[in-house]
């Protein structure tokens, strides 16, 4: 089976991926020994091949391939084409992408499995209009909540369509309103700005992998009133931010800032910023962290992770990928 997973509104596509492979793992492959992910942009053909035939351990249950960003290299479709023409039925293989719609429609892999049975295509475009405005309705009745329409104006006054962003404020104002309504004066009282430029100094420091560095930024912003799941959410943010810049500088190196701000929608200081601290992370120490904190957001918001644990598990996370950087 191959499945599709692309568009330039990564925050429900990954929501899909990991929706994906929730599923899959309650059903075949509950200790995770069966699922096994790469990063397309620095993989080899050989590899993925291998991995595709490769049997399910013991020969029970199925196997989950993940490729992320495989399909935005360019000239060797050639040599994928025939690997994902033959993945055996014991194997679910997925493409995981930030390439928009329309360039994916375009795309000779993605021409070359159109959707049919075994072949599954889900694409996310950015949600704007009336969808932009029941996404942001939904998401605030899954926080216990409501939002008065000029503040839904007023929130994608500043944050657009982007939806990792405007979760993250949401998480904030259902913080300060409780149960009530959350209205525009509300949106208008709590600014990111101050937030935003602590969080950089955050994951400055995990890049460098100094635990006790970013530690003790944490604790300071939790010290001085911020909310723990607004914290982990920025953060979140901020993650997803420094993968698609790091993502793009490996297939267009040197790229000035104007053409990154261009590319990813963000603003050009935004992107100088976010580009020096995105290339001090090692890759997969990146990887690791944005996994881990997808999935202790989700884990929070379904009552299985308190926040003050999830900061812990996101700390061990970038402490082990250390020691086993020195390995």
């Amino acid at each position: 089976m191959l499945v599709f997973v692309y568009g330039l509104d990564t925050y429900r596509s990954r929501e899909k991926l990991h929706e994906l492979m929730d599923t899959f793992q309650k059903k075949y492959d509950e200790s995770g020994i069966n699922s096994t992910r790469f990063d397309g942009t620095a993989l080899h053909p050989q590899d993925i091949g291998d991995a595709l035939r490769n049997q399910p351990f013991f020969g029970i249950g199925k196997r989950m391939i993940i490729v992320e960003r495989l399909l935005a290299k360019k000239g060797d479709a050639d040599s994928w084409i025939p690997l994902l023409e033959n993945i055996p039925e014991s194997t679910v293989c997925i493409l995981w992408d930030e390439l928009a719609s329309d360039a994916a429609s375009k795309h000779a892999i993605i021409k070359a499995f159109p959707k049919k049975d075994s072949i599954t295509h889900y694409s996310f475009d950015p949600l704007s209009g009336a969808s932009l405005t029941t996404w942001i309705r939904d998401e605030a009745k899954q926080r216990e909540t409501t939002i008065a329409v000029h503040a839904i104006e007023r929130l994608t006054d500043v944050c657009g369509g982007d939806l990792w962003h405007l979760s993250g404020e949401l998480d904030k104002l259902a913080a300060f309103r409780g149960h009530e309504e959350i209205r525009v004066e509300d949106v208008a009282l709590l600014s990111t700005g101050a937030v935003e430029e602590n969080i950089f100094a955050i994951t400055d420091a995990l890049a460098a992998q100094d635990i006790a560095t970013a530690s003790t930024y944490i604790r300071e912003q939790i010290a001085g009133g911020l909310e723990e799941m607004y914290l982990l959410t920025m953060l979140l943010r901020q993650v997803r931010l420094l993968t698609q810049v790091r993502s793009y500088l490996s297939h267009s190196a040197g790229a000035k800032r104007e053409e990154i701000a261009k590319s990813l929608g963000i603003h050009p200081f935004v992107a100088q910023k976010t580009a020096a601290v995105a290339q001090k992370f090692p890759p997969r120490v990146l990887l690791a962290l944005l996994d881990q904190l997808f999935e202790t957001d989700r884990a929070i918001k379904t009552g299985r992770l308190t926040p003050q644990l999830a900061i812990e598990r996101v700390l061990a996370t970038v402490a082990l990928e250390k020691e086993v950087t020195k390995l």
